[in-house]
């Protein structure tokens, strides 16, 4: 595990990313923070990469801002430029409560 403090793990639900990615075999994964989030997702996608292959998967993130179509959607068109299995949507409910929403 890399040296980032658990409760910045827990503010991220990375734990539950790991899970969902690694029990379905997914190896390509974006990312989609709203621009606001935007300043910690570099640090987010790589503890994901590094969470995963601790866990035996090889993944490959793709950082993604939210479209400008709409703020709330899933960014599907990005995603299938890179060929990704799934969209880990992280935004915010709350100030500095990230809640991903998991798409396959």
């Amino acid at each position: 595990m890399s040296a980032v403090s658990t409760a910045w793990r827990n503010a991220w639900d990375i734990d539950e990313c790991v899970q969902y990615i690694t029990e379905r075999g997914f190896t390509r994964v974006t990312l989609q923070f709203p621009d606001e989030l935007q300043v910690d997702a570099a640090a987010v996608a790589a503890e994901l990469q590094t969470s995963c292959a601790a866990a035996g998967a090889a993944v490959q993130g793709y950082v993604l801002a939210d479209t400008t179509y709409q703020s709330t959607a899933v960014d599907e068109v990005a995603a299938l430029h890179v060929d990704a299995h799934c969209v880990v949507r992280l935004h915010s409910l709350a100030p500095a409560q990230p809640d991903p929403c998991l798409r396959p």
